[in-house]
């Protein structure tokens, strides 16, 4: 069974400044994915930047909950 890394998108992206823009973040967290042989799902809060599988928008929901509830 595969790992997955969850990561709350927007505390990444402000975790440098400048700030990571949201779709170089998601090339980064998939070539990381890739180098360490996990997947990643990228979590963020609103919409998320690019319709992917491995990629989350919550919408209205803050990503804290969405993945507290999803996280097994």
């Amino acid at each position: 069974m595969p790992v997955t890394v969850i990561v709350d998108a927007r505390n990444v992206l402000r975790s440098t400044w400048p700030n990571i823009p949201a779709e170089r973040l998601v090339e980064l967290a998939r070539a990381w994915g890739e180098e360490n042989g996990v997947d990643v799902l990228l979590v963020f809060d609103g919409a998320a930047p690019v319709d992917a599988r491995d990629v989350v928008g919550t919408g209205e929901e803050i990503a804290d909950d969405w993945i507290a509830r999803e996280a097994h």
